[in-house]
């Protein structure tokens, strides 16, 4: 078997036709059909069905296609050694919360040599698909009990390995001018006059959303909304207005230097996982496993234990 019949096969699964095919791999009609012919002869099965309408799979065509599509998109990882620079350095997919960022400069500073550092703030779906195309080392995460079954079933899909390294719970953060900003514990009932400041939604956040309720205080309650998928852009939107956002509590000192507030909130039993993510923990750069030695570290000796 060649490698090329799978991607000439792969390529055809794509666009249902043998000509359109034929094009995007800049082969001819005959080569793409003689190809995919000598692929069904060596497998012995039948993949593909033809018609007046295109090409259509057959049960085991779609069989194979579900093994093949890793080995090409492995492929296209190989393709692009030659372009990156062998000192790829550290890089990182994460939730938008201040910790991560304070860490990596923490990790920068330690670091003996040069180092090249990518950092980007994302929503969880969009930092497992980051590190299961590799355009990410590892992500850091937070997860809370209503997206766990989601999250075991995005990881299992995508062959995501997932360790979790502490616990925690939501907290407050609101600027030191803000009306709420001298009491040592906020009901949630005081929240709702002002405007919650979160990233932008996605199906794992929609889902926080929609089912979590806190002091009996339904998150839907809370009907002004700024999003915004930046933490610096969350820092200073909160330092300039009234606005407030949930956050861990392990976060408190990453805050208070900036003048804003992380107030504890009153009948709160959110519970909430930090952790990191990874494609394959056996394949981590020297990089990425002192970067996270410091991210254990630093939650070492954290309140919550984790269950």
């Amino acid at each position: 078997m060649l490698l090329q019949q799978l991607l000439f096969f792969h390529e055809l699964s794509k666009h249902k036709s043998i000509n359109k095919a034929a094009i995007e791999l800049h082969t001819t009609q005959s080569n793409l059909s003689q190809s995919i012919i000598n692929l069904e002869e060596e497998l012995g099965i039948v993949v593909i069905t033809r018609s007046n309408k295109g090409v259509s799979l057959t049960k085991q065509g779609y069989q194979l296609l579900k093994y093949c599509k890793p080995i090409v998109e492995n492929i296209g990882y190989i393709r692009k050694i030659a372009t990156v620079d062998v000192n790829q350095g550290l890089s990182i997919s994460s939730y938008p919360f201040i910790t991560s960022s304070r860490l990596v400069g923490d990790f920068y500073n330690l670091y003996e040599e040069d180092i090249n550092i990518r950092l980007k703030e994302a929503r969880i779906e969009e930092i497992f698909t980051d590190v299961s195309e590799m355009k990410s080392e590892i992500g850091i995460i937070q997860v809370n009990e209503t997206q766990k079954n989601e999250i075991t079933h995005l990881a299992k899909r995508k062959k995501i390995d997932i360790q979790f390294i502490t616990q925690d719970t939501w907290f407050v953060n609101v600027n030191e001018h803000h009306p709420l900003a001298k009491q040592s514990l906020v009901d949630m009932r005081e929240l709702l006059p002002y405007a919650i400041v979160r990233p932008q939604d996605d199906y794992l956040s929609t889902i926080t959303t929609n089912n979590v309720m806190i002091d009996n205080v339904p998150l839907t309650d809370f009907k002004k909304a700024v999003f915004l998928n930046n933490s610096g852009a969350i820092i200073n939107f909160i330092k300039t207005t009234n606005a407030f956002q949930f956050c861990p509590s392990c976060c408190e000192k990453d805050f208070t230097p900036l003048g804003i507030k992380t107030i504890p909130i009153k009948n709160c039993d959110m519970r909430i996982k930090i952790g990191w993510i990874c494609k394959s923990k056996g394949q981590l750069s020297e990089e990425a496993t002192q970067f996270i030695r410091l991210l254990n570290d630093h939650f070492y000796d954290f309140s919550f234990p984790l269950t």
